[in-house]
Parts: structure tokens; sequence; C-alpha cells
């Protein structure tokens, strides 16, 4: 049904939606960069070449040695929406290409003048095509460039408001820069260089391990001050670079993270990473990070902006746990004086991080000279040796969980072994606790002795909602894993006492509690008992307490409702310092357990339920709610008998 003159609603011409569409695509000549080298990995190429004038205002070139394309898919290739990376509905949620959206190509021909020389490897006929903002020209046969050859010439010339927002040569070339650095990070296979105005920027070889491409892209330095990591958690791997405790610098500038081999910019990637590195740097320093997590493509949206520097997670707290679990152990190693990855893959130290054994490395040389390494230390194994990270996390637990386990001099833990406090997620508002809840705990508790020995020995069967399963002889026992987690970590603070101090970390901008100015002497008192659980807080002034850190591991926001809600609490309590810090325990116990939705891994929960069978009181957590269930094997048996009729 066609528009009448006088019609309000009326359908956009196809020159106006490609510019529309070029605006959410071509941002500046940056993204014309990106959208073509991501085109030329995509087609297999083992060099790229970048060639830019004025910062790409009058000139992006895009070389490569890639399958190339025939002259009808050449064509094809300028039609919206056309592209050679999705095949049926489904492959849209299993992306592995970094080009899928078919918008890149006609949106930039749509707002500059646009020339494409491309042919098949092979055959000695290839095609010239050109387009004139949108408007095609010649479509002729030209000598075969053995791969794609793309010739971007005044960008954004007939779109003059897009042109005006335009930085200045030398700002456009950084942002430029700033892609190929990427490209070149992301796939030290391939060979790939930038010129500007004739000047060479980059220009580094193909077959290189990832240590020497990040000292080929960020300098020799940064590759000195930069440690190997490689952990696999099921589908899960993590490998790469990051810092080491000299390295560090005053921006995010130096982390580049990559997801399926697509560099992103993404909360929980970059939030897990600073979250380990945040007591370990000077305040306003950021780490430097190149960084591959790799995992199945159904598990990661890509298709969330049309940058696609943004990714949608199906678990999102696991990923944050995975990534800070492995990067937390090797820093802790690095930092006892050790020199190996401990419970990941282990052995090389310096090395490439291309030498991680198994299934083979992820980024590792496909083509060209063997790749040099260096020499690993006289003290560790030539040969790399993989340790199932899940086993040696189950040990760390464990040990990590034994509140007895304590040596006669202060002792540095974390508040929660086993990772839950530092997830984005948090539980529910937790019960109000009663006057007398120390001493209904103590009766419960001793009640019900013979479900906690069960735990000592048996096996996990799965988990049911909250519950985890427990086979033990012929019992089962059903334990509830956040009031589990609640009673070890209370119990590490009960227990531990002033021989144990949890590690610390700074906020950024103190938090702001106002109370009643009675309250404010009551808590200035407990500042040492406050100090051994990682707390300092102190008076702001007007009936006003700072907060100005607490426990390692707890989230702002975990952190924030602990110490909120136990200063609402004490306004209302009488009594003397226990009643105060049993409810601060308490809610420190609550909020760093998970919450009900939140992956527990196997291993993990293998390692709570070992260390809750030697835990006091391990039948009930602090706050009077049962931990465990205990189905005997003869009520088992009378559930399923057989009745004579």
């Amino acid at each position: 049904m066609g528009a009448s003159e006088s019609a309000v609603v009326r359908l956009l011409s196809d020159g106006l939606i490609n510019k529309i569409a070029a605006g959410e695509v071509v941002e500046r000549p940056a993204s014309v960069v990106k959208e073509l080298v991501e085109n030329s990995i995509d087609a297999g190429a083992g060099r790229v070449d970048v060639h830019v004038e004025e910062g790409g205002r009058g000139l992006v070139a895009v070389v490569d040695d890639g399958i190339g394309m025939e002259r009808e898919d050449a064509l094809m290739a300028l039609e919206r929406h056309a592209t050679s990376k999705l095949r049926v509905d489904e492959d849209l949620f299993r992306i592995s290409s970094l080009g899928f959206r078919g918008e890149a190509l006609p949106s930039i021909a749509e707002v500059s003048r646009f020339e494409l020389r491309t042919g098949p490897q092979g055959s000695e006929v290839g095609t010239r095509l050109s387009l004139d903002g949108g408007v095609w020209g010649a479509i002729e046969d030209a000598p075969n460039p053995g791969g794609t050859e793309i010739r971007v010439r005044s960008l954004f010339f007939n779109t003059p408001v897009r042109l005006k927002f335009l930085k200045t040569p030398r700002t456009e070339m950084h942002h430029v820069l700033d892609v190929v650095q990427r490209m070149a990070l992301s796939h030290p296979e391939m060979a790939t260089s930038l010129r500007s105005d004739g000047r060479v920027l980059l220009d580094v070889p193909r077959g290189q391990t990832l240590r020497e491409r990040v000292r080929g892209v960020l300098g020799k330095a940064t590759a000195a001050g930069m440690v190997d990591v490689a952990a696999r958690q099921g589908s899960l791997r993590l490998e790469g670079l990051v810092s080491g405790p000299s390295l560090h610098r005053s921006s995010r500038g130096g982390l580049f993270l990559f997801v399926n081999g697509r560099f992103v910019r993404d909360r929980t990637f970059i939030g897990a990473l600073l979250s380990v590195y945040r007591d370990r740097l000077p305040k306003g320093r950021y780490p430097m990070a190149v960084l591959f997590l790799d995992l199945p493509p159904e598990a990661v949206d890509v298709n969330v902006h049309p940058a696609k520097v943004e990714v949608r997670w199906t678990d999102g707290p696991e990923i944050w746990r995975f990534v800070a679990s492995a990067l937390a152990e090797l820093l802790d190693r690095l930092a006892s004086g050790g020199h190996q990855q401990e419970g990941l893959f282990t052995g090389v130290v310096a090395g490439p991080a291309s030498s991680v054994p198994d299934s083979g490395p992820l980024h590792a040389p496909t083509e060209g000279p063997a790749p040099t390494s260096e020499p690993a230390p006289a003290d560790v194994d030539e040969e790399p040796r993989f340790r199932d990270p899940r086993q040696l996390r189950a040990e760390r637990a464990i040990a990590a969980a034994q509140p007895g386990a304590v040596a006669s001099a202060p002792v540095s833990v974390r508040l929660d072994p086993f990772g839950f406090a530092s997830a984005p997620s948090e539980p529910g508002s937790p019960p109000k606790l009663g006057a007398d809840i120390e001493e209904r705990i103590a009766q419960r508790g001793a009640g019900d002795r013979t479900s906690a020995q069960l735990l000592r020995e048996g096996s996990l069967q799965g988990r049911h909602g909250p519950w985890l399963l427990w086979s033990a002889s012929a019992d089962l026992v059903l334990v509830d894993a956040a009031a589990a987690h609640r009673r070890l970590v209370f119990s590490n603070l009960r227990q531990g006492g002033s021989r144990t101090r949890v590690r610390s970390r700074r906020v950024l901008v103190p938090e702001l509690f106002e109370v009643d100015e009675r309250l404010v002497p009551r808590v200035d008192a407990l500042s040492d008992q406050l100090a051994c659980r990682g707390l300092e807080i102190g008076d702001f002034g007007g009936g006003t307490l700072a907060l100005h850190a607490g426990p390692d591991g707890l989230g702002t926001m975990r952190l924030r409702s602990s110490v909120g809600l136990w200063l609402e609490w004490l306004q209302t309590l009488k009594g003397g310092e226990g009643p105060m810090l049993y409810r601060l325990d308490a809610l420190l116990s609550w909020y760093a357990a998970p919450s009900a939705a939140d992956y527990i891994a196997p291993d993990v929960a293998v390692a709570l339920i070992h260390a809750l069978s030697t835990a006091e009181l391990a039948t009930v957590c602090p706050f009077g709610e049962p931990v465990l269930g205990h189905l005997e094997d003869g009520a088992l048996r009378g559930i399923f008998s057989r009745r004579s009729t």
C-alpha cells in the first residue's frame, strides 16, 4: 500500500536508512578500520596492512591476503544485512565470527567514496567496484590482489554534521592506533602493520607468541613487567598476560580484554580483574592486561550493540568468580615469593602463554618461524604440568575454612574462602536477631551431632534448589548451601579472635551513616575488634560514622548493606560488646553467602561440606536457621516399601 502526498507516516528511503545505520556503525575513522580489519580476520588473512591519511578522514585503506571474493559475493556484500556468517536462525545464538550483522560495508560506502578490489585465491582476474556516497560507480575486471583491498576516501563528505564532530587528525589517529593495537594483540599469528601519512606506526610479523606480540605492540618494558596466566574450569578458559606487582598505569587504557577473540568493554570481566588488583596497587593506579576468555558461543550474547564491544552473559556471577579466582591465585603466589601459578597451568613462569599444554594453546602461532621461548627458571620443571583447578581450589577452601587451623602469630585470611562475596548479586535481607539468639543457637546446635558427623565421609549427589544432596553410608543429608556458608564464615570470625585478621581493602569514597550520637563512642570502643574483621569505621562528626575500609572480597553493595544494617540494629540493642559483635559477625556471614540463584561448582560444594563437618554448631546457622536435614536409610526404605494388599 503506497503513501499519499499528505501521509504523515512514510517509509524511509534506502539512502537515509543506510545513513542512519552508518551513524550506529561508523562513529569515526577508527570504526571503519575496526569493521574492515574484522572482515579481514574472518576471511582468514595471514597479513593485514592498514594505511590512513589525515587521521582517516582523507583515506582509510585496508589490504589483506584472505580468501577474497568472487564478483557475485562482492556485489552482495554491499547490500544491507548480507553476510556469509549466518545461515539459520540458531546461528545468531552461537556467534563465532567477528562480523555478522552485514551492515558494515554498505554503511561505510554510504558516507564515503568507496572502492573495493578483491578476487579468490588462485584466480588471475579479480573484481573492482566503487561507490560514491552510496551511488554505484564502475564494476569491472581488475588484477587479482590475492585477497581484498578496500579504500575509503573522504569519510562523511556527504554528511557534514557528522564531519563537524570529528576531532583533530592527531586525535583520530590515536583512536585508529588503539583499534589496530587491539587487533594485533588478539591475533599474534597474523602479521599487522599500520602506516599514517607514510609513517610506519606499527609493523609486527606473523607467527609470534603472545609475549612477543605484546613486546612488539606495547613495548619491551611492558612485556617484561607482565606474567603469564592460564586457567580452565569446565568450558571456561582464561589465558594471557597480566601486570606483575611493579607494572601499573594511571588509567584503564592498558586493559585489552577479549571474549572468544573479540575485544570487549564488559563490566563483569573488568570488575573481576580490578577487584583482584584493588588492594595490590597504589591508589589511583590500574593494572595492564592482555586476557583472552574463551567459552562456548551460546554462553555469551555478542549481539547487544552495533559496535559489538558489549556482551551479555548467561551466567555473569560464574564468569566473575572464575576470572577473579584465577588472577587472585596467581598474584597471591607471586606475593609469597613463588614462581608458579599454583592450581592452574604451572611449570613455565616467564615463557610465552602459548606454551599451555593439554588440548593446545588458544592463541599459538599457526605458521612462520618457530618462536624463541625464554628460558624457564632452574627450579621449575621444563615441561608444563596441568593441575586441576577444581581439586586445588577445594583443598585451599577446606584449609581456609578450618577455624582451628590458626597459627600463634597473627594470620591474614579472607572473609570468604569460596569467593561468593565478590559476586555482583546480593542475598536478600536477613531476619532480625532476638536478644536470646546465642542461647537458642547453642541449644539447637548441640541437639544433632549425628548429621554433621555424616559429612566427614560420603559423596556429593547433586543439588536440588538451595540444597546440596550428600550421600553418607546409607543415609541422605540435605545441606542448605547458603546457611552452611554462613556457619563457616561466622565460625571463622568468632574463633579466630585477635590471632586472625581479615584482609581489608580501602573504599574509594567513604560510606557515611547517620546514627544516634550516643552510638558513636560505642562503635569507637570496638575499633580493635573491627580491625580484626577488616573494618575501619570512624567518627565523621555530627552523629555520622564513616566507613573507610571493609573485608577484602565483600562487594561494595554487600559491605554497605551489612554495616548499615548493623548500625541500625545497634541503635535499639541493649547490652555490651558481646551482643554487638555477634550481630556484626552474623551480618558479615549473611552478606558473604551465596544467593539462592548463585551457581556453586561441584568442587566448591564438596569443599563446603567437608569444612562444615568440623565446624562448631554445624547444624544451625548464626540466624537460627537449620543447615542440615537428615533422612535415615530406614525412613527412605519405608517410603518405597511394598505394602501387602
